[in-house]
């Protein structure tokens, strides 16, 4: 958020701003500046938009601000009706019998005083001032009509001074400072939000495939995004304001008109720009049932024909595709970033890629991508769990086989993964669980570049790409040999690293921010985390890694009611759904503690739990009802700490 300019007339206030910036957190937040009146506003006009919110300012000089169309909200900080009553007393009392006392200040100002005067009965001679040149003259003229005491602001009291002439200052009560600072941040907040709302707008307005314009009823331009200015070639500053018949041509800019006058939307009309066909379709906006004006979209026509190309293969290829690209790999971390670069070098080429990671780090996500940047993106990615096929069915999977291969096989016989990836890419996760035999094989495709159906005594030459992955230290795999050596070395011909999420400093949060508005979009929601629930996410263990992150933050989207996630919601939850799965030290050291001081108890754990048989869901039931506090849960259950402790290790 940007600052709150407080505009103070004098060292009164000046001195009161500067006691509230003393107890403020963000004192940066705070700008103190003293001017009044015409100087104030001049100051004010210098401000930048970019950096202030909301000005505070008090009297005369914020009724005056008010008034100058300046581009920030101005908050009176007022002055108190025991203010004015204490000053006109203040004046009584000066040392002049019946004095003659002058009230100066701005019109508002000057009339609200009146109000007093059928109540104190002083007398009192009114004077309204239009701008700080005037304030001076009214001073000088007050004292030409023998005034005794002049009450009025700063600029009054000084040139009162000036004029040897006595002067009240009407002050300010630090209290009134106070709530005009927590009701200007209260508009600070309500702007920042309109910030965050226009600037998703305007992102996705931005992000659009298409051009997109709107016009007026007069068929004029208004805005447009990005992409509509490379399209027409000119800032939309510039065609702001211009008849669409001078920037599209007669004959289009009739078509939007048509629109206008019918309120009927028109699709597919033909339009050539900067030498290239576009697609031109017109949406009426109508408010109230009236025509206000139109949207109008212009889509490559080369563009269209890819998207329309890339369903039909992705068609063909029956779900074999690649999905993400680097671009959806989110994430800051130096760890993350240093990653991905890495991985654009290998994509390109046509080595195997390793790839080495713990589960839940996104080692298909890296595939996919490497796919996508390489020369093989055209082709299909065929993604291959090996630890999920049986042993006895690795062979026909991977390689496929012929009819009548073996008992139950299908009639006509079946393609193999490999050759499906043909010509692409082939993704064979958890490599490390392919049995010894299977793996023989492979080595044989990797060198031949041919498979062999099972039952088959033909080969079948594949041009394909492996990118192998796994969760464990091969190099130990191969050390135990339970892989083989030479098939290591023909798959790690790169090898790529994934980072562990608790590794990658300040990424749980951001992607955090990205699942919640997924998950969001998908339950209808409106989610936010609270900085404080992030910092809260970032100090979490995350073992599953992002799997286990996406995963949490769906459920945080599910149960919460909408609204700022804050951090305790976040800490209750966590303990709630990974509660069983974190048994930690202390409560092992409890347990023999709690054994070493009760000697005299033989009685044996099954014996234990035989008489005070607890279920798993009633605890889960009272975890999450008294958020992980186990004093409470077995008292509860009316059994020991050390009881309840045996029961969460039992069923974790």
């Amino acid at each position: 958020m940007g600052h709150v300019v407080l505009l103070a007339p004098g060292e009164h206030i000046e001195k009161q701003g500067l006691r509230l910036k003393e107890t403020l957190k963000d004192k940066a937040n705070l700008q103190i500046h003293v001017a009044h009146m015409d100087a104030a506003v001049e100051y004010a006009r210098g401000l930048d938009m970019k950096t202030t919110d909301v000005i505070i300012a008090r009297g005369d000089t914020a009724t005056l601000l008010k008034k100058s169309n300046l581009p920030f909200p101005v908050i009176d900080i007022g002055i108190s009706d025991e203010s004015i009553v204490r000053s006109i007393l203040l004046a009584e009392e000066c040392g002049i019998e019946n004095p003659k006392i002058g009230i100066i200040g701005l019109e508002a100002f000057v009339e609200r005083t009146r109000s007093f005067f059928k109540i104190l009965r002083p007398a009192v001679t009114l004077y309204t001032a239009a701008n700080r040149e005037n304030i001076r003259n009214i001073v000088i003229k007050a004292k030409e009509d023998k005034m005794d005491v002049l009450i009025g602001g700063d600029l009054v009291c000084r040139m009162a001074a000036i004029q040897n002439m006595k002067s009240i200052l009407i002050g300010t009560n630090y209290e009134l400072v106070e709530a005009a600072y927590e009701r200007a941040v209260d508009i600070q907040i309500s702007l920042e939000a309109e910030r965050k709302r226009n600037q998703e707008i305007n992102t996705i307005f931005d992000t659009v495939t298409d051009g997109i314009v709107s016009v007026d009823k007069s068929v004029h331009f208004r805005t447009m995004n990005q992409k509509a200015e490379a399209i027409l070639g000119k800032a939309a500053q510039t065609l702001s304001g211009k008849a669409a018949e001078d920037v599209l041509g007669k004959e289009k800019a009739d078509a939007i008109y048509r629109v206008l006058q019918t309120g009927k939307k028109t699709t597919g009309v033909s339009i050539v720009l900067s030498e290239y066909d576009y697609a031109m379709n017109v949406v009426p906006v109508i408010v109230d049932e009236k025509v206000q004006g139109a949207v109008v979209t212009l889509a490559s026509v080369k563009d269209l024909q890819k998207v329309e190309t890339k369903i039909r293969k992705g068609m063909y290829l029956k779900g074999n595709t690649a999905e993400y690209t680097f671009d959806d790999i989110k994430g800051n971390s130096k760890e993350l970033k240093e990653t991905i670069r890495l991985a654009e070098v290998f994509a390109p080429l046509q080595s195997n890629v390793l790839i080495v990671g713990q589960t839940g780090t996104g080692k298909e996500m890296f595939a996919q991508s490497i796919h996508n940047a390489s020369d093989r993106r055209d082709g299909p990615f065929v993604a291959v769990n090996c630890g999920s096929i049986p042993d006895n069915l690795v062979e026909s999977e991977l390689f496929g086989y012929v009819d009548g291969a073996f008992t139950g096989a299908k009639k006509g016989g079946k393609i193999g993964f490999f050759e499906l990836a043909h010509n692409g890419t082939i993704f064979l996760d958890e490599i490390s669980e392919m049995s010894l035999p299977a793996q023989v094989r492979l080595l044989r495709v990797i060198q031949e570049q041919q498979v062999r159906r099972v039952g088959s005594d033909s080969v079948i030459p594949v041009n394909v790409r492996i990118i192998a992955a796994c969760n464990q230290n091969l190099k130990k795999i191969v050390a135990e040999q339970k892989f083989r050596k030479d098939l290591y070395y023909r798959l790690s011909v790169l090898v790529l690293q994934l980072p562990e999420l608790k590794k990658r400093k300040g990424d749980v949060g951001l992607l955090a921010d990205y699942f919640i508005k997924d998950y969001d979009r998908k339950f209808g929601k409106n989610v936010w985390l609270s900085e404080t629930a992030k910092e809260t996410m970032e100090e979490l263990e995350w073992e599953g890694n992002i799997r286990q992150l996406r995963n949490f933050c769906e459920r945080i989207s599910a149960v919460h009611a909408g609204g700022e996630v804050d951090a305790e919601f976040i800490r209750r939850n966590y303990q709630s759904s990974y509660s069983f799965d974190m048994l930690d030290e202390a409560e092992q050291m409890e347990e023999k503690l709690e054994r070493g001081g009760s000697k005299g108890k033989t009685e044996s754990t099954a014996v234990t739990r035989r008489n005070e048989r607890v279920s798993k869901e009633a605890i889960q039931e009272l975890w999450e009802k008294y958020h992980g506090n186990k004093t409470k849960i077995a008292s509860e259950l009316n059994i020991s700490r050390t009881t309840l402790w045996k029961y969460l290790k039992e069923y974790r």
